[in-house]
């Protein structure tokens, strides 16, 4: 596949802090420049990095591709601000140990609300559920963190979305695998839904609340066998009790068919016929209409 040199630039020369401090990274100041607070050797400069422990450096393009293990075409897509369906953890390959890096809270969360109701339409019954659960908040950054949840209550990670204009979405650093944002609805849980993102979640609450009690809601921040398998496990769902709410798309309806094949979960995409791809999309346009 042939990509533009152009866009190739355009991703080598993005301001690699920037985006790795949105993306929820331990970022410090360093003079002019960052330095990573836990890879402290690995050395930011706009978009230039130099790893002094490896012996290596380059732009922000080949950062992702070292640093996250990350393809070269999902590299640019990320840092030209297209978007990938599937998102790649924000953790080092060879870190040795998962350490859970929170991104720092801010003192309001006007960003977030303003987001999450004004461009995203999630309802507010569906906003006190997560206040009330302390599953979200508003980074410095202006971002919102989704907290992810074991079966006990432990924050073990958080799935991140950016609230500005420049669109993205990421994993907290050092995320336990095999866990999502999730959202309890009744005393007794008997089923659970899986969907591509806290965002599509929400927007799903906002359309069915009435119908979901008994269910837990699990955010797999992208297309996540593991976290499907795992989050049923915790909390004693059998597979044939899920359902996977993915995107109405190429990948989500394979993803959807992988599971049901496998697992013998169940499928529940938005209405073909609508012609949405997503839960968000859904709900948007049936509040505009």
């Amino acid at each position: 596949m042939a990509i533009e040199q152009s866009i190739i630039q355009q991703a080598r020369r993005a301001d690699l802090a920037n985006y790795l401090i949105a993306r929820g990274e331990p970022l410090a100041r360093d003079g002019k420049g960052y330095y990573h607070k836990i890879h402290d050797s690995i050395k930011i400069y706009n978009n230039m990095y130099c790893w002094n422990s490896k012996g290596s450096k380059g732009n922000s393009l080949s950062f992702l591709q070292e640093f996250y293990n990350m393809p070269f075409l999902e590299a640019i897509k990320e840092l030209t601000g297209e978007q990938s369906r599937q998102v790649v953890p924000l953790v080092a390959q060879n870190q040795a140990a998962r350490i859970l890096v929170m991104p720092d809270k801010a003192d309001n969360v006007k960003r977030v609300i303003a987001y999450l109701l004004q461009t995203r339409r999630i309802n507010k019954p569906a906003l006190k559920l997560c206040f009330d659960q302390h599953l979200i908040y508003q980074d410095t950054n202006g971002n919102t963190v989704f907290r992810m949840t074991n079966d006990i209550g432990e924050v073990v990670g958080a799935e991140i979305r950016g609230t500005g204009q420049q669109p993205f979405k990421g994993i907290a650093a050092g995320s336990k695998l095999g866990y999502g944002f999730n959202i309890k609805l009744g005393a007794e849980l008997n089923r659970m839904i899986v969907f591509e993102s806290s965002i599509d979640l929400l927007s799903f609450i906002t359309l069915n609340y009435e119908k979901l009690n008994g269910r837990l809601l699990v955010s797999m921040a992208g297309l996540k066998e593991q976290t499907l398998i795992n989050m049923a496990k915790l909390h004693n769902i059998p597979l044939n009790k899920v359902c996977c709410c993915v995107d109405q798309d190429g990948a989500g309806r394979q993803f959807a068919d992988d599971m049901r094949g496998k697992h013998g979960t169940n499928t529940y995409l938005p209405p073909i016929e609508l012609n949405v791809k997503d839960w968000n999309e859904m709900l948007t346009r049936s509040i505009i209409k």
